[in-house]
């Protein structure tokens, strides 16, 4: 039975996964996908989105001297702070934010760059003010003491368990969808793409790719 302190650490990470939702949900509403999403996409999307933040969880927890408040608030932030970024970057370029332009980040003390970025802020951002000031009540206002070592060991879980149900996920859709069942190269090809983040998707389709498989794996 999950411990009650457990259940209130989860529900401290909602807003960091809401942030990277959000974020992924910006440049679908927009029409930033290169082609329509697959059915299984969305389900994918829930599942990255569980693995990234896991994954920031763990390697913030040691940062953070394995005190969960903090983590979390640093989770948090991470999450905020990346998701503001790449939206942002589609509102101009149209796609996710890439590491190329991350090395171009000093372009920014430019005037005229900054001028635009100034320009392109809309009333949609304040979505990031909102999230900022509803996590800072709840993490004032929730009573937390949980075992550090517990949700540690549960939030290592995730990952593997998002590659396991990725895996048994796209294998049943590929067997049960007539179209693809007899086509074993494009049943490795989607695995390696959905499951482990590799194959042709990433550069053929690349915002579809990172809706579906997140950051960590890309």
């Amino acid at each position: 039975m999950i411990s009650k302190d457990l259940s209130r650490s989860f529900f401290l990470l909602f807003p960091s996964i809401l942030n990277l939702l959000y974020m992924h949900y910006y440049l679908v509403i927009n029409g930033y996908m290169e082609v329509p999403m697959f059915a299984f996409s969305p389900f994918y999307n829930i599942c990255s989105v569980l693995l990234d933040v896991s994954v920031v969880f763990l390697c913030l927890y040691f940062i953070c001297i394995k005190r969960v408040k903090l983590t979390l608030a640093s989770t948090f932030l991470v999450t905020l702070f990346w998701s503001f970024s790449n939206t942002f970057y589609a509102r101009f370029f149209f796609q996710y934010l890439s590491l190329s332009a991350i090395d171009q980040v000093g372009n920014l003390a430019d005037g005229l760059v900054f001028d635009s970025m100034i320009s392109g802020f809309q009333w949609t951002d304040m979505y990031y003010l909102l999230s900022l000031f509803s996590f800072l009540w709840l993490i004032r206002n929730v009573d937390l003491k949980p075992r550090g070592n517990t949700m540690f060991l549960t939030m290592a879980i995730i990952p593997f368990l998002v590659i396991f149900v990725d895996f048994i996920v796209y294998s049943v859709y590929h067997v049960v969808n007539t179209s693809t069942r007899g086509n074993k190269e494009l049943y490795v090809n989607r695995i390696e793409g959905l499951v482990f983040g590799g194959g042709g998707g990433r550069s053929a389709i690349p915002n579809l790719f990172r809706y579906q498989v997140g950051c960590v794996r890309c």
